[in-house]
């Protein structure tokens, strides 16, 4: 008995695998949050960027509770001034959470959750800070909220016109027992922000009766566009985590018919963290984990609205972890914290992913509004180590030809969790 073996004529050389190859496109990785005397921990990035500028904002426990803090780079983000805590709180004296950046020309807004006293989440209060393009304070910060009386998360921020429109978690209304409820509700900046006016509940309509103590919705994202704004979040008003989206026509004043994007019918359904861009022709783009009823891991599920997100397109897996995958051999992998970007009609996302069995960043980008995606790349420079990059945030600049990429995310190569950023170019 034998075994015949066909031999190549040649030498031949295996395709790179963007994936496992250090990144072909994306620069070395930049620590964002300076060096420390002392190790401290920063978590939850978010970027904004104009031109050359760009901004990133995160909370970390420097000196008792945790602060909002911001670096500003005026090179591309090649380098990046030292960070500036934001707030006008004592350091350390004030829980600071989650905050959130948006730019438009040299005005730069950050916003943030806090508690009114320690890390008692039943008293919220929602801030926004003024800052000028190099990071300097602009005036005392704003309340964008109401009062202390109920527990706030997780703000969103996006520019219509010039002025910046807040949305976030607020637990204000109660279920039929008295329960605190999580709905999405948002303000609106006059004067470029200096006051707010009234919160607006965003979310609406009845829950299905199993979920009437359970009407909670999490994790909003804002996209303007022209007069138009568009919030997308979690929603448990079917008894299954759904994504659920809706339109305001008047710079958020008021908010339309909430629409859902997820298409997946069955039950035990998980999907979380949107991600929404859109255009000023009405077109809608939405991203958000997914994990459908018994599949072993989470994925990235794309869908896109051509009428201003009336209607919504078939769902898709975005990213490619099912390309080559034997069920029977190879372990399932995790893909979510998606973020998206758009310019005209390219798409841009970056998203966490565990394929090669620890937390890194992959990237990619649709030339065709969605309709095909091009092969996953690699955005961090850590190789095969096992450290952990998680939570990445994307922005862009330019357009066409000088179009520039960047991706922020969480860290801890070094021990701990820091702040790095990588960028590329991103032309047509």
């Amino acid at each position: 008995m034998w075994t015949d073996v066909t031999l190549p004529d040649g030498p031949t050389t295996a395709p790179v695998d963007p994936v496992r190859a250090p990144p072909p496109r994306f620069s070395p990785s930049v620590r964002v949050s300076g060096s420390e005397a002392t190790p401290v921990a920063q978590h939850a990035p978010q970027l904004a960027a104009v031109g050359a500028r760009v901004y990133v904002v995160w909370h970390e426990a420097r000196a008792g509770l945790e602060n909002v803090f911001l670096a500003v780079s005026r090179d591309g983000g090649q380098t990046f001034a030292s960070p500036i805590r934001v707030s006008d709180n004592p350091a350390g004296t004030v829980a600071e959470l989650f905050p959130a950046v948006a730019v438009r020309g040299n005005r730069v807004v950050v916003v943030w959750q806090e508690f009114a006293a320690g890390h008692d989440d039943r008293q919220g209060r929602i801030k926004l800070a003024r800052l000028g393009p190099l990071g300097r304070k602009r005036g005392a910060d704003v309340r964008v909220d109401g009062l202390d009386a109920s527990g706030k998360w997780l703000p969103a921020i996006a520019f219509v016109g010039t002025d910046p429109v807040v949305a976030w978690v607020d637990e204000r209304d109660a279920g039929p027992e008295g329960e605190p409820l999580e709905h999405v509700f948002a303000a609106r900046g006059r004067r470029g922000g200096t006051a707010f006016g009234p919160a607006v509940r965003v979310d609406g309509g009845a829950p299905v009766p199993l979920a009437t103590h359970l009407d909670n919705k999490w994790g909003p994202t804002l996209a303007g566009s022209g007069r138009s704004l568009y919030a997308a979040w979690a929603d448990f008003r079917n008894y299954n985590w759904d994504i659920f989206l809706a339109r305001s026509p008047d710079r958020g004043a008021s908010w339309g018919s909430n629409v859902q994007v997820d298409d997946f019918p069955d039950f035990e359904r998980i999907d979380e963290r949107p991600s929404v861009a859109a255009d000023r022709l009405g077109h809608v783009h939405v991203v958000w984990t997914d994990l459908r009823a018994r599949e072993p891991d989470t994925n990235i599920f794309y869908a896109r609205s051509d009428d201003g997100g009336l209607h919504f397109s078939s769902n898709r897996q975005l990213d490619d972890s099912k390309a080559g995958f034997d069920p029977d051999h190879d372990t399932p992998s995790n893909q979510w914290h998606p973020s998206l970007a758009l310019d005209r009609s390219h798409l841009f996302v970056a998203w966490q992913d565990d394929r090669l069995g620890n937390d890194d960043v992959l990237f990619t980008t649709s030339a065709d509004g969605g309709a095909t995606f091009a092969p996953s790349e690699r955005v961090d420079d850590t190789g095969t180590g096992v450290s952990e990059q998680t939570r990445p945030r994307l922005a862009i600049t330019g357009h066409r030809a000088r179009r520039v990429c960047y991706v922020v995310w969480e860290d801890d190569r070094n021990g701990d969790s820091d702040i790095y950023l990588a960028r590329r170019g991103c032309p047509d």
